[in-house]
């Protein structure tokens, strides 16, 4: 099987105590609301000591959650690849509602690499159409 990708959402900007435990609250529903076939959400809250260079410097603090997914490539079942496209769809959608809610923004990764921001509940055009639109194509088009 096809490992070691993952599907992370972070939060960016100001945030709140209040705010990590809700997202923490939100990767636990998630987790439960499905089958998850490479393993269940994970929430993440990670201080990076190292980023303290002057007296007075506060380390960055990086707080979220992240879905494990298969790895793209021509191996992955077009089924899978689909499959994958709604786990990440029905995130974007949670994430868009809770952003809403909250007031927050949220930076979006893909196998590590930065894909879009959902800003106060408005995925940004790099979401929309970068990511789900191309993802969207790739997974209609005739093998």
């Amino acid at each position: 099987m096809n490992h070691g990708y993952t599907f992370a959402l972070l939060l960016v900007d100001d945030f709140t105590e209040d705010h990590v435990t809700r997202v923490q609250l939100l990767v636990q529903h998630l987790g439960k609301t499905r089958r998850w076939p490479l393993g269940r959400p994970w929430f993440f809250d990670e201080v990076d000591e190292s980023s303290v260079t002057r007296p007075g410097d506060v380390p960055i603090r990086t707080v979220g959650g992240a879905v494990p997914l298969r790895r793209p490539g021509p191996e992955l079942e077009p089924k899978d690849d689909a499959s994958d496209l709604a786990t990440a769809r029905k995130v974007i959608e949670r994430l868009s509602d809770f952003g809403s809610a909250l007031g927050l923004s949220s930076e979006l990764q893909l196998g590590g690499q930065y894909v879009g921001r959902i800003d106060n509940g408005v995925p940004d055009r790099l979401v929309a159409e970068g990511l789900l639109g191309e993802w969207e194509r790739s997974v209609s088009r005739p093998t």
